[in-house]
């Protein structure tokens, strides 16, 4: 399997898409699959030519000439995901920073989700162009042309009130309740928790947690060390070894050390994957 992962060229881009990548899976390959776990960025990924299985807290991408182009979306999952390929498997997977999305879509985030994986088609060109993107084998021209096609999608999309309140439950040296962040932004916790799912898929109270769990996979691929957990704890702002542990088996399965033995930090950008 190989994984191309890409940084936005485009400086507009930037500001709302984390990354993209191309995966190739081909077809004398055995299975190859790995472990995805919860992040606050909304996904969005199209492939061609493959029929896919949505399991519990699995995906299953297999080689099948007769199907279309297909495109699917996720912004909210609290467990891990198995995602395996059998076959000659093509991919575009294209990362969206926390509100990134919504800059480019006419109707709010949550019409087109669902408790996890949602078929995605927001307008009329896109599964065509998409189509026409992985069939490129130019790969500085495909992402040229999928670039040029964000950037004609773009729309305005007032995101001040939320940012406000992603930023301070993003301030874990003043640790704000989400009451706090509520009162600071001036509003009730039940319309910032709707503006919340709205925008982002999911509630603030999930979003702090998943951003502090995010933040300490960051600290771990910085500091390349398994062995000092303790070091891990303090620099990624969990409350104390309890709470560090008891979230980390809540969003991975696993407790902290046995989890980090099978982290791969090597694909790019904010993906961390655990190969199965």
């Amino acid at each position: 399997m190989i994984v191309a992962y890409n940084k936005p060229k485009n400086p507009i881009l930037q500001k709302y898409i984390e990354g993209y990548y191309f995966l190739t899976n081909t077809s004398g390959e055995l299975e190859n699959s790995y472990l995805t776990f919860p992040n606050n960025y909304c996904i969005v990924t199209i492939t061609n030519k493959c029929d896919i299985k949505f399991e519990k807290e699995k995906v299953v991408l297999r080689e099948d000439n007769s199907q279309t182009c297909l495109s699917t979306i996720i912004s909210n999952y609290k467990k891990p995901i198995q995602i395996a390929y059998f076959g000659n498997i093509k991919e575009l997977t294209v990362i969206f920073k926390p509100l990134g999305i919504n800059h480019f879509l006419e109707n709010k985030l949550m019409s087109y989700l669902n408790d996890s994986f949602e078929i995605f088609e927001p307008f009329p060109d896109y599964l065509q162009t998409k189509k026409i993107i992985l069939s490129i084998e130019d790969i500085d021209k495909a992402k040229e042309v999928l670039e040029n096609y964000w950037l004609s999608k773009l729309i305005p999309f007032d995101n001040s009130f939320l940012q406000t309140a992603i930023n301070l439950l993003e301030d874990y040296e003043k640790n704000y309740t989400i009451q706090q962040v509520a009162d600071n932004c001036m509003t009730s916790r039940q319309n910032l928790s709707k503006k919340f799912f709205a925008h982002l898929g999911k509630t603030p109270s999930d979003y702090k947690k998943i951003n502090r769990f995010r933040n300490a996979l960051n600290h771990f691929e910085e500091q390349k060390n398994i062995k000092n957990l303790s070091s891990l704890l303090l620099d990624s702002t969990f409350y104390d070894q309890s709470h560090f542990i008891k979230d980390f088996k809540s969003l991975t399965g696993k407790a902290p050390k046995d989890f980090f033995k099978n982290l791969d930090c090597t694909v790019g950008g904010d993906i961390k994957w655990s190969w199965t």
